[in-house]
Order: structure tokens, then sequence, then C-alpha cells
């Protein structure tokens, strides 16, 4: 382990829940299977893109040592302690408990709408499975701020329904259609929402 993916092990093992937005090629993914050691997890499910499941399971292999059952059928269930699904399929996990969740590439889960969303992050969802959460994305903002709203709600850094988060943090208006988003803004006090909550560190700087 470099240095820095070191210190967001050591930071994530701390938090309940967290968000790890590193940039890319960081080293996010070991960071957070160090975290898990620290942590004493046993159940262990990771959530990501369908491409990078297997990629997951190899390093959950070198790094802990432990085989990940690999979810590759919407029918599949869960059958051993640490398991690798994707968004598509996360279903039948989100019925178990879990020491821990990994949300890889978590700004999947931006549309609250999206089926995935819910199953995850709503109401009776997977994160209120798991004795902690934690969210890794580079970009956990695609688009806008707005994107985030269901994140910090859930795990209770933001109290306020969508739309007020929406006029406090994006440019909004309105149109034939409802409210338009047009970008973001109040920057610095977001920063400060998400202090405890989120750790980025650009290695280019």
């Amino acid at each position: 382990l470099k240095p820095w993916q070191i210190t967001g092990a050591a930071w994530l093992a701390t938090k309940r829940h967290a968000l790890l937005a590193d940039e890319m090629r960081v080293g996010k993914t070991l960071a957070a299977l160090e975290a898990a050691r620290l942590a004493d997890a046993i159940d262990i499910l990771v959530v990501c893109p369908a491409v990078a499941r297997f990629n997951w399971a190899r390093n959950i292999k070198q790094h802990l040592g432990t085989d990940a059952q690999v979810v590759l059928r919407r029918s599949d269930a869960p059958t051993g302690q640490v398991c690798v699904t994707s968004y598509d399929l996360v279903g039948r996990c989100a019925e178990d408990m879990w020491d821990v969740v990994i949300l890889d590439e978590s700004h999947y889960l931006r549309r609250c709408e999206a089926g995935r969303t819910k199953i995850i992050l709503g109401k009776g969802g997977l994160i209120h499975r798991a004795n902690r959460t934690w969210f890794l994305s580079g970009t956990p903002a695609v688009n806008h701020y707005g994107e985030l709203w269901q994140m910090l709600y859930v795990c209770g850094i933001y109290a306020g329904d969508y739309e007020e988060f929406l006029h406090e943090f994006c440019i909004v208006s309105y149109g034939p259609y409802g409210i338009q988003i047009r970008g973001s803004k109040n920057h610095e006090k977001l920063k400060e929402l998400m202090a405890g909550f989120m750790l980025r560190k650009n290695l280019r700087r």
C-alpha cells in the first residue's frame, strides 16, 4: 500500500458512512479493502460496475486472502461471506446483513428515481442492512451537486428534502417541464457540509 492508501484506509475504518473521492488510479480499491481488514469485517459486499467484478475478486484474494463469490445472474443469492456483485444484479444481496458494503463508482446512484438507487439507498434498502457503507468515486457529482442529495440524505449529512438541496446548492430555473438545473453553487458551503464525510486526495497537486 502507498502512504495515501494507508491514510485513506485508516480514515475509512473509523466511519460508518463515508465517501472516498480520490482521483482515478490513486488506489481506492486497496484502500477500501484494507479499511475492511482494519474494521475486522467478515461479511463484505462489493457493488461495482459489471466489468469490474472480477478485478475486485482478484484484489480481494490478493489482499484479504479470501475467495469472493462473484454474482453473475439475477437469481444468484449470496452464499459466502465476501461477495462481489454489479449494480444491475444487487437485488438478492440487498436481502442480507453485511459488516461492510463498498459501493464502487458510487455515482451510478446519482439518479434518485433509478431502481438501483432505490434498492441500495431507499427506505429499507441495502444501506440499512450494513454496519458500514463506504462510497468510492472520483466523480461523485457528474453533472451537478443535486446528484449528491440522496447519498447525503440517507447518511444523515443533510436533513432537508431534494428541492431544498437544489435551491441551496444548484442554479435552478423553472420551465414548462418543471425545475431545470443549470449548474452548481455554494461550493465552500458544500465542502464544509461534507468535511467529515468525504476524503479526496489529488496526487498531481
